[in-house]
């Protein structure tokens, strides 16, 4: 879509050229058969070839994308639905930092219940609720964000990605739940690093994300 949005009119082998490893032309045609049945481009004859060009603005292929990739990643459920939501009113980047803000908050808050020896469970889970609220914005946004581009490549990059985070959720619970016993400290510097750590990165990027849109 961003070579077809630049050039405005292409040929599949225009749009090869401009491909880092260009899959076969088949492959090409493929793509942009389907992203013509879903409304996102048009072509004509120019001859014996099909020339192709966008149907709708870049915005609104932005988010029909960003949509389309949530459903691969998180099965369509009523938590994307709401964030895709949030993103076509907040924007991409709005959603990351809210939801990176609410992850700190969430750790901050365990850690200051621990700190204060409030042991009880609604202590421990409102605090986590916040951090999987903000987590639940962070995730399938900063994927769809992420592999836009790259929307051939999604199916691949989900099973990859499910691969590493249960793995990592694996090895972190095993740790965690062997200190547990003795302490909550383990669970809650845990929260509270990883969500410091997520909005931290958000605000530490906000400048390369903005030179990068205005190119």
């Amino acid at each position: 879509m961003e070579i077809l949005h630049r050039r405005r009119r292409a040929t599949v082998e225009e749009i090869r050229s401009e491909l880092p490893n260009a899959p076969s032309a088949s492959s090409v045609r493929k793509l942009l058969e389907i992203m013509i049945e879903r409304g996102l481009l048009a072509r004509e004859y120019d001859g014996p070839r099909h020339v192709y060009f966008p149907a709708v603005h870049p915005d609104e292929a932005s988010r029909s994308a960003l949509k389309q990739l949530v459903r691969t990643f998180f099965d369509n459920s009523p938590g994307s639905a709401i964030a895709a939501r949030l993103v076509i009113r907040l924007g991409l980047d709005g959603v990351l930092g809210l939801g990176g803000c609410a992850c700190a908050a969430g750790g901050l808050a365990m850690v200051a219940a621990v700190a204060s020896g409030l042991m009880s469970s609604t202590s421990l889970v409102l605090p986590m609720a916040v951090y999987l609220a903000g987590l639940g914005m962070v995730l399938p946004q900063g994927i769809a964000g992420a592999m836009t581009p790259f929307p051939e490549r999604a199916g691949a990059a989900s099973s990859l990605f499910g691969f590493l985070q249960q793995t990592a959720a694996a090895v972190c619970g095993a740790a965690v739940g062997w200190f547990l016993g003795q302490s909550a400290w383990p669970l809650a510097l845990g929260v509270a690093t990883m969500g410091l750590a997520t909005f931290g990165l958000w605000l530490a990027t906000r400048g390369l994300r903005a030179r990068a849109a205005k190119h």
